[in-house]
This record gives C-alpha cells, structure tokens and sequence, in this order.
C-alpha cells in the first residue's frame, strides 16, 4: 500500500496491500481499506468504515462511521458541469465536496457526484443497491433506499425515508 506520510492512520486499521491512501486523508480507528481503494488528499473514513476493492475517495469528502463501500463506488468525482462557450463545450470547476453520513452502504459501481460548490450530501442510514446515481449537489435526507439503476439529477432535495424502484429517476432541482 502506498500511505502518505502526513496520512492520519487510526488505530486498528486494515490497509490491505495496493490501496493508497494520500496526503492529509484519515483512515479513523478500526477502518478497513481494500487493495485497489483510494484515498485522496484530505478525504476522511469514518470509524469502523469499510472501503472494498477499487473504491474511489477523492479529495476532501467524506465517509461517516460504520459505512460499508462496495467495490467500484466513487465518491466526489466531478459532477455534469459543463456550458456551451465560444462554439465549445467549456468545463465549470467543480469545487465542493461529497459528505456520506453514518451507517450508509452504497453498492458497486455506484457513484456520488462532488459538488460544483459547497456539499452533495447523503443522510444517515441510507442504503443504495449497484450502479445508483447521485448527481452534484443532491441532498438527501436520512435511512433512503433506492435500488439499481436509479438516479437523482443535479441539486435535487430528498427527505427522509424515500424509496427509488430499480431504473427510477428523480428529476434535477426539485424536492421530494
């Protein structure tokens, strides 16, 4: 494994080999990080938090405590942020950040945007199935469950205990 040395290690944590953990990030006490997962730069793990293999923790998000991430899940890439500009399409900086709550698993291949700014965020106790999209800048309340193949677009607001079928969708900048 690869650990930068400013990387904050809790106590009894599992790094298995070939995960990288980079500057700043903390991995807090009894965490476990599979090969292939990545930390990046000021990202946090939570207590007792599990990172399976290949799972994506970019820079300055967040996982709560007791989270379960399966393999293949990203959290804090880049959102859908882009304009038409000058005859191109032109990239808009996506500067905030994902904050996943407490005793949340989220499925493989399942990704959660960054925010383009302040936070996309994702409640306690939710549970989301395989290949689920949260879109940037999504919020969403507390123990949600939604299944696979269902997706939230951009800035959408969701309260407390809302259930997504498999393939649902949830139009961007509404609030449920």
């Amino acid at each position: 494994a690869f650990i930068a040395d400013t990387a904050n290690i809790g106590e009894d944590v599992t790094i298995f080999p070939l995960a990288y953990i980079g500057e700043n990030a903390t991995v807090s006490d009894g965490a476990v990080v599979y090969p292939g997962a990545y930390l990046g730069k000021n990202s946090k793990l939570g207590t007792k938090s599990v990172m399976f293999a290949n799972a994506v923790l970019e820079r300055d998000c967040v996982v709560g405590a007791n989270c379960i991430i399966h393999p293949g899940c990203v959290i804090g890439s880049d959102g859908f942020g882009f304009a038409p500009g000058d005859g191109t399409i032109v990239k808009i900086p996506q500067v905030g950040i994902t904050r996943i709550g407490d005793n949340v698993e989220l499925g493989a291949a399942t990704t959660v945007d960054r925010a383009a700014m302040g936070e996309t965020k994702v409640g306690n106790g939710c549970k989301m199935d395989s290949k689920v999209h949260v879109a940037h800048n999504v919020e969403i309340g507390e123990n949600c469950m939604f299944s696979a193949q269902s997706g939230i677009a951009g800035s959408a607001k969701l309260g407390n205990w809302i259930v997504l079928g498999g393939q649902a969708a949830v139009n961007g900048h509404i609030e449920v």
